[in-house]
C-alpha cells in the first residue's frame, strides 16, 4: 500500500515539498521594506522584490505570491534565494554590471584631446566633430576598426576641456 511508507522516506518526501530557501526578516529589515515600498522612489523591479520579501516573511506560498503580484513562475524563488544569499540588500538591488569594454586606450584619448586642442586645418574657425574624425582616423590608420564621430564626442565630454579658454588649451612644444 502506498501510506505504508517507512520513517526515512516520509522525511524526505517532507523536505523535498519544504521551501529550499528560508526567509525571516527582522523588525528592522520589515521596517526598511514598508519605507522602501512606502516612499515609491526606487525602480518598480526594487519594490515588487520588497513585496515578495515582506509576503514571504508572512507566511505566503510562492503560488498565493505569484497570483498577487501577477509575476513569474520563478520570481519568488529567485528573490528567496538572492536574501539566503546576502541578505537583503543582494535580494532587492541589482548587482553592478561590467558593461562594454572601452573602445580606445589611453593614448588615443590623450591624442584625441590634444587634436581638438590645437587650431583647426585651413578653412575652418573651430574644430567640427566630423572634421576630428577624419583627422584622426588618418592619424591612427593602424587601428583594426577607425573610430566613429560618437566615440570622439565621448571622449571630448568625459575629458572637460574647454579649448576657447587659453588656460586649457594644450599646445605643442614647438608651437609656443
Amino acid at each position: 500500500m502506498w501510506y505504508n511508507v517507512n520513517k526515512e522516506s516520509f522525511y524526505l518526501l517532507t523536505l523535498s515539498r519544504m521551501k529550499k530557501y528560508q526567509v525571516s526578516l527582522s523588525k528592522k529589515e520589515m521596517k526598511e521594506l514598508c519605507s522602501l515600498i512606502k516612499k515609491g522612489r526606487q525602480s518598480a523591479r526594487t519594490i515588487t522584490r520588497a513585496r515578495i520579501l515582506l509576503l514571504v516573511n508572512s507566511g505566503k506560498t510562492d503560488k498565493e505570491i505569484r497570483e498577487t503580484l501577477d509575476l513569474s513562475q520563478w520570481t519568488p524563488q529567485n528573490v528567496r534565494k538572492k536574501y539566503a544569499e546576502g541578505g537583503i540588500k543582494r535580494a532587492i538591488y541589482d548587482a553592478p554590471r561590467s558593461g562594454q569594454p572601452k573602445v580606445t586606450t589611453i593614448e588615443e584619448e590623450v591624442e584625441i584631446t590634444a587634436l581638438a586642442c590645437t587650431e583647426p586645418v585651413d578653412g575652418y574657425g573651430k574644430w567640427t566633430l566630423d572634421l576630428l574624425t577624419e583627422k584622426i582616423n588618418i592619424k591612427l590608420k593602424n587601428r583594426k576598426k577607425p573610430l566613429s564621430r560618437g566615440t570622439i564626442h565621448n571622449v571630448l565630454l568625459q575629458s572637460d576641456l574647454k579649448p576657447w579658454r587659453e588656460k586649457n588649451v594644450v599646445y605643442r612644444k614647438n608651437n609656443r
